[in-house]
C-alpha cells in the first residue's frame, strides 16, 4: 500500500466509512502497509465496537483470523503488558480475551474480574458488559437486579449501547416492569448517543406499534437510517424486503427512490434494476444514472450488467430499437438464471455424506508456493502471510483434451443441435475462447477428485506416485450461490478503484466447487433446462435481418453459458470422480498471471483459503524418495504460517505396483 492509498484510507475512516475503518484496523493489526501498531488497532476496533457491538466481523479481527498463530500470541503479550499499566480500554479488551478464549484459555471468572478492574479505571463500556454478565450469568451468578443497576450506572455515564439494552429490558419486562413508554424513551436516548442498533429497533417499534402509533413510513425512514449507519439487522431486513418486493408500487419514481435508499445493501441485482428503471423513465439525467448504476453492478461482476452494457454498446453502432434490446435482455437474463440453477445442482455441499473431503494432486514446488518461507530478516508478518495460501486455476486450454467442453454439444440430441447453433464452427472444436467485441474470454479451472489416496489417481494425477495430494474438507466450500445472477468474473471492463486499497479482509470468500457429471441423462437434463430460452433466442435471430444482431446473440449466449460447458464429461472418464473450481476471465484482466514454465502459462489465483480449516491434510506420494525429509520440510513451513493445528502431514498408504 502506498502512502497516498494509506492517507486516503485514513481520511475515509475518520469520516466514518465503516469499510475503511475495518480495513485500517486490520492494516495496523498486521503491519500491512504501515508499521504494526496494536494501540492504533484497538483504537479503531473500539470505535467500531461502540457502533456495532461485538459482532462476528469484529470478533474475527480480534481473533487474528487468517494470521499466523504467533501473531495473536504477540498481541496477547502486548495487551497484558498494556493492561497492567492501568489503562482502562486495554483492561476491557483483556476481559474480552478471557470471555472469548482468544490467545488464552476461556475463563469467565477472569472476564468479570478484568471488567471490574476496567470499571475502577473509569471504563464505561465495561459497566455495560458487567450488566450483561449479570443478566446472562457469565462469570457471576445470574442476578437481574444487579443487571439493571449496572445498566443504569452505565447509562448515567453515557454508554449508548447500555441505553439500548435498558430499552430492550423495558420492552420485554426483564428485571423491570414492562413499560413501552420507557422503551421508546430509552431508544431515543440511545440513538441520540450514537447507538446504531437502536435505530433498527426504532424501525421495528414503528412497524409493530410498540410504544408508538404504528407508522410504516416512519418505520422505513428509521430502517434506512440504520442501514446507512451499518446496522447488520437493518441491512438484512432491507435485503429481505427487496427480495420479497413488498415495497413495490405502481409509481416508478417511488420505486426508484426506495431502491436508491436500499442500495446500501450492495446487491448487484438491485443496481441493475435501478439502471433499468432509470432507462425506462427516460428523463433528463436518467441516462447518466443508467450508466452509473450499471457500472456499480459491473464492479460486482454481475452477468446481467455485462449483458445490458453489451446490448447498449451495440445499440450505439447499429439500428436496434428499444423493444428489441428489452426483449434480448429479458431472454439473456433468463438464460443466466437457468445457468445458475444448473450450477447450483453441481455444488459440492457438506450435507452430502458421500463427499466429506476432496483431493487436489499437486507438486512439491506448488506446495512451496502456497507455503513459502523467507530467509531474509523481515518480520514474521512480512514473511508468512495468508496471501500465499491460494490455489492456481489454469486456462482450460492447457488440458489438451479434444473433447473438453464439448459434451453438451456432441450428444446426438435435438437440444444439443439447438445449442450448437449459437457456436461458430471453429468454436465447436478445440477453441476454448469466447469472443466479444474483440475481447477474448476463457475459462480457468482447478481440478479435484472426490476420492483420496487411490493408486489409479496417483498414476493419473500424482506424477505417477511422486507427487503430493492436498486433502480439503468439503464443508469449507461455498454451500450455495447467491441469488444475484453473476459469474465469478466475466468482466470485460472490470474497473480497478484506485481509491479503495485492496486488503486481505476483502479476500476471504470461500470458493465454489462443482461436481462433474458423466452420465448421458445428466447432460440431457441440462440441455432440457436451457432449451426453452434458447428457442426464444433462436426465433429472435431468425426474425432479424441484420447479421450483426445474430453475431451479438451468438457471442453473448456463448459467454453466458461458457463455464457450464466444462461441468460435463464423457462417461468413459467417470472413474476420475472429478470436481472443479471454474471461473471465466477476459484475457486482458489484470488478475491473470504467468507462471515460470517456458513458455509461461496463464493462471488466476483463488482467494486465500487453503490450510485454514481443521481436517486439512497433505499426503506424501507413495514414490516420493525421502519421505522423512519431505514430511519435516512441510511441517516446518506449516509451523511458520501457524497452520499445524489445522493441517497434518502423512504418508500415502497406497502400495505401488
Amino acid at each position: 500500500m502506498t502512502q497516498i492509498e494509506l492517507d486516503q484510507l485514513i481520511q475515509k475512516a475518520e469520516k466514518g466509512d465503516t469499510e475503511a475503518m475495518f480495513a485500517l484496523a486490520q492494516c495496523y493489526r498486521d503491519g500491512d502497509g504501515v508499521a504494526q501498531d496494536f494501540g492504533q488497532f484497538l483504537d479503531w476496533l473500539m470505535l467500531l465496537r461502540i457502533r456495532f457491538g461485538f459482532n462476528a466481523k469484529i470478533k474475527s479481527l480480534l481473533s487474528f483470523e487468517g494470521s499466523p498463530e504467533n501473531a495473536v500470541t504477540s498481541f496477547v503479550v502486548w495487551l497484558q503488558d498494556s493492561a497492567a499499566t492501568g489503562q482502562a480500554m486495554y483492561m476491557n479488551f483483556q476481559a474480552i480475551l478471557y470471555r472469548e478464549g482468544i490467545g488464552v484459555e476461556k475463563d469467565l471468572k477472569q472476564y468479570t474480574e478484568w471488567l471490574r478492574k476496567a470499571i475502577a479505571a473509569g471504563d464505561v463500556t465495561s459497566m455495560g458488559n458487567l450488566a450483561l454478565a449479570y443478566g446472562e450469568g457469565f462469570g457471576v451468578e445470574k442476578d437481574l437486579k444487579q443487571c439493571i443497576e449496572w445498566l443504569h450506572k452505565a447509562t448515567a455515564a453515557g454508554d449508548a449501547r447500555s441505553m439500548g439494552n435498558l430499552a430492550w429490558a423495558y420492552r420485554e419486562g426483564v428485571g423491570v416492569e414492562k413499560d413501552l413508554k420507557q422503551y421508546i424513551d430509552w431508544l431515543r436516548k440511545s440513538i441520540a448517543a450514537g447507538d446504531v442498533w437502536s435505530m433498527g429497533d426504532m424501525a421495528w417499534a414503528y412497524r409493530n406499534g410498540l410504544g408508538v402509533e404504528k407508522d410504516l413510513k416512519q418505520s422505513m425512514n428509521w430502517l434506512f437510517r440504520a442501514t446507512a449507519a451499518g446496522d447488520d439487522w437493518s441491512i438484512t431486513e432491507v435485503g429481505r424486503m427487496y427480495q420479497s418486493r413488498e415495497f413495490e408500487t405502481d409509481n416508478l419514481d417511488a420505486n426508484i427512490t426506495w431502491l436508491i435508499q436500499a442500495a446500501v445493501i450492495e446487491d448487484a441485482n438491485l443496481f441493475v434494476e435501478l439502471a433499468m428503471k432509470h432507462k425506462a423513465r427516460n428523463q433528463t439525467g436518467d441516462d447518466e444514472q443508467f450508466h452509473r448504476w450499471l457500472r456499480k453492478a459491473e464492479d460486482l461482476r454481475n452477468i446481467h450488467a455485462f449483458i445490458l452494457r453489451s446490448l447498449h454498446s451495440i445499440q450505439q453502432s447499429e439500428t436496434i430499437d428499444d423493444s428489441l434490446v428489452s426483449q434480448l435482455a429479458d431472454a439473456l437474463f433468463e438464460l443466466s438464471r437457468s445457468i445458475d440453477a444448473i450450477k447450483q445442482q453441481h455444488l459440492i455441499r457438506d450435507d452430502d455424506e458421500n463427499i466429506a473431503q476432496v483431493a487436489h494432486f499437486t507438486t512439491l514446488e506448488a506446495l512451496h508456493s502456497m507455503l513459502p518461507v523467507s530467509q531474509d530478516n523481515g518480520t514474521e508478518e512480512e514473511n508468512y502471510t495468508e496471501k500465499n495460501r491460494v490455489l492456481r486455476l489454469y486456462n482450460i486450454a492447457y488440458m489438451n483434451d479434444p473433447q473438453e467442453g464439448r459434451r453438451l454439444l456432441d450428444i446426438k440430441h435435438e437440444n444439443a443441435e439447438l445449442l450448437g447453433g449459437f457456436f461458430a464452427t471453429s468454436q465447436q472444436g478445440n477453441n476454448h475462447n469466447f469472443m466479444w467485441e474483440n475481447q477474448e474470454f476463457s475459462v480457468y479451472c482447478g481440478s479435484f477428485t472426490l476420492r483420496v489416496d487411490r493408486l489409479d489417481l496417483w498414476r493419473a494425477y500424482g506424477r505417477d506416485g511422486s507427487g503430493y495430494c492436498l486433502v480439503i474438507p468439503s464443508g469449507i466450500f461455498r454451500q450455495e450461490l447467491k441469488s444475484n445472477p453473476s459469474h465469478f468474473v466475466h468482466d470485460a471492463l472490470r474497473r480497478e478503484d484506485e481509491n479503495r486499497p485492496a486488503t486481505r479482509a476483502s479476500q476471504s470468500k470461500p470458493p465454489a466447487l462443482y461436481q462433474i457429471r458423466y452420465r448421458r441423462e445428466e447432460a440431457e437434463k441440462a440441455l432440457e433446462t436451457l432449451s426453452p430460452i434458447l428457442k426464444v433466442l433462436k426465433e429472435i435471430k431468425k426474425k432479424e435481418e441484420n447479421p450483426k444482431i445474430a453475431e451479438l446473440i451468438d457471442s453473448l449466449v456463448r459467454i453466458v453459458i461458457s463455464d457450464i460447458l466444462y461441468l460435463y464429461k464423457n462417461e468413459e472418464y467417470a472413474s476420475e470422480e472429478e470436481a472443479r473450481m471454474i471461473v471465466a476471465h477476459n484475457i486482458a484482466d489484470k488478475v491473470l498471471k504467468l507462471d515460470d514454465n517456458q513458455p509461461p502459462r496463464i493462471y488466476v489465483e483463488t482467494d486465500a483459503f487453503l490450510f485454514r480449516d481443521e481436517g486439512t491434510r497433505i499426503i506424501i506420494g507413495p514414490k516420493v524418495g525421502d519421505k522423512v525429509a519431505a514430511e519435516l520440510n512441510l511441517k516446518y513451513r506449516l509451523a511458520r504460517h501457524g497452520l499445524l493445528k489445522t493441517t497434518s502431514v502423512e504418508w500415502s498408504q497406497v502400495r505401488y505396483r
